[in-house]
């Protein structure tokens, strides 16, 4: 009698579980509609099916595979009953919980958390947490505290009245159902991902832990960028007549710097880069040196270091001033306080190096060819050699001023280890003119100079490519969407995953509105 009271509990507990599941699959799927009303409605009839066979197929799914891997092995193992619906409730209230905020993540970013990231994950948080009211995380707890109470709730009430709510259920044939939609939107994507069918691959990114996205589908997917368009015209563009350019308010109040500033481009392209890196080495010493890397080249170049924008946004920016030009307007000098060379022929290398004055501040980029590394020079000239070692020096560091000679100027203690043309504007505002511009509304680069985290991952475009690179190397995508790698390093380094280059994308029309 009692093995049989046993076998009959463990099979009651089983039907229980799977139930229960049942039941947190329909109270996810009113928590996920956040995501369907975040997003644009297809705009065709079969776009809208597909929509709602793969909501309902794919919350279904990712329910029952939460339970069979965080729930079943306890049910199967755990005698106490209480224990099991205890912890059956626990993760049905964190998975709910973790959906809701992911939810809020993607409707104000157009990605989802990435919870195998610290820092991804840190800095959506981070954003989420800036634009929400200060009391959200005091709701947040209480709405997590109120799931589980409900979830409690839930379970007793299906534990005592088990065989009336699955005889409920079982009419319903919901579980026949989920299958069937799940299947479906599957083979529904097959058909459109190799018809290139738009209304069905652009949802490809929609819910969490969606299946990868395809490699046609990938630029499709963003909104910024219509494949049928691009294939028409052969190269890359924003779509003018569905997004205006809103750039950010650049509250700055600068001051006259003590010394003038020359900016120098060098394209090193047919030219040895050692010979030149010694020669400024010699003209102006203690000068600090990093990496540096940008696809753009000329006017390009030219238009990121003053926007500190991707090139790509040229043909929106009309008679806008860019960032550093409007610092530069505020001080109404009648000499010019910056003045920016670019050089591209070897003719005129030597008498460029050799008319840098140490008694000025430089900032000097080499370009070399657009897969390999170039370098970026920061030279500030100091009243004395102990002031220069101060300056230099990690601020942390307790040691007492050495000759300058003597000091390590190597980039760990001022520079970040890698840098490109959206940094220059940044540090030159902030660093150099002192405007006092708030850190974060640069969102492509950053001051190099400043305290704060750099960046490690960078996102820009033209119009053959768009690029997403890091200290590693850079991943290319085509206006055909084909992804090509290239390694910085002859080690071999890992390309960039496609929920990385979702996120990038997402960055790169950070300052687009639909119109």
């Amino acid at each position: 009698m009692l093995i049989n009271s046993e076998s009959q509990q463990r099979a009651q507990l089983y039907s229980w579980g799977h139930w229960y599941t049942t039941i947190n699959v329909l109270i996810a799927l009113v928590i996920s509609s956040i995501y369907v009303f975040s997003s644009t409605l297809p705009d065709t009839l079969l776009g809208v099916v597909y929509l709602v066979l793969y909501w309902l197929g794919h919350i279904g799914f990712i329910s029952f595979v939460a339970y069979i891997t965080l729930v079943f092995p306890v049910v199967a193992l755990v005698k106490q009953i209480g224990i099991v619906r205890i912890w059956s409730a626990t993760v049905a209230t964190s998975g709910l919980s973790l959906m809701f905020v992911d939810s809020l993540v993607y409707s104000a970013n157009g990605y989802h958390l990435d919870l195998l990231s610290t820092d991804n994950l840190q800095n959506d948080l981070g954003q989420l947490l800036s634009n929400v009211p200060n009391g959200f995380i005091v709701a947040f707890l209480v709405l997590f505290a109120a799931i589980f109470v409900i979830q409690i709730a839930l379970s007793n009430k299906l534990w005592r009245s088990l065989e009336e709510i699955r005889r409920l259920l079982k009419m319903a044939r919901i579980l026949p159902a989920f299958i069937v939609f799940f299947f479906t939107s599957h083979l529904m994507h097959i058909w459109a991902d190799a018809q290139l069918y738009r209304p069905i691959i652009k949802q490809d990114n929609l819910f969490p832990l969606s299946y990868p996205l395809t490699a046609k589908g990938f630029l499709d997917q963003s909104g910024l960028i219509d494949i049928k368009a691009y294939k028409d015209k052969k190269h890359l563009s924003f779509n003018d007549e569905a997004y205006q350019l809103q750039l950010p308010n650049y509250l700055m109040q600068c001051q006259i710097p003590k010394k003038r500033m020359n900016l120098t481009v060098i394209d090193l392209t047919s030219v040895s880069e050692q010979g030149i890196v010694d020669a400024i080495k010699q003209a102006l010493p203690g000068i600090a040196s990093t990496q540096f890397w940008s696809n753009s080249r000329k006017q390009g170049l030219l238009f990121e270091i003053n926007h500190a924008l991707p090139s790509i946004y040229q043909t929106m920016i009309n008679e806008q001033k860019g960032a550093l030009n409007l610092a530069l307007s505020q001080l109404m000098q009648p000499a010019p306080l910056l003045n920016v060379d670019y050089i591209d022929a070897s003719s005129k290398l030597d008498k460029t190096i050799s008319s840098l004055s140490a008694q000025q501040e430089h900032m000097i980029v080499l370009l070399t060819d657009k897969n390999k590394m170039g370098r970026l020079f920061v030279y500030e000239p100091r009243v004395n050699q102990a002031s220069a070692a101060e300056q230099l020096l990690p601020k942390q560091a307790e040691q007492s001023i050495v000759e300058l000679s003597t000091v390590d100027l190597s980039p760990k203690h001022f520079l970040p280890p890698l840098t490109t043309s959206f940094d220059i504007a940044p540090t030159l505002i902030n660093h150099w003119l002192n405007c006092g511009v708030n850190e974060k509304t640069f969102g492509f680069g950053s001051n190099l100079m400043s305290d704060d985290k750099p960046k490690s991952q960078w996102v820009s475009a033209d119009s053959a490519y768009i690029y997403v690179w890091d200290q590693n190397g850079v991943s290319k995508i085509d206006r055909n969407a084909e992804i090509s790698y290239d390694s910085f390093s002859s080690d071999s380094s890992q390309a960039h995953q496609v929920s990385e280059l979702v996120r990038a994308v997402a960055k790169l029309k950070q300052y687009l509105v639909k119109k």
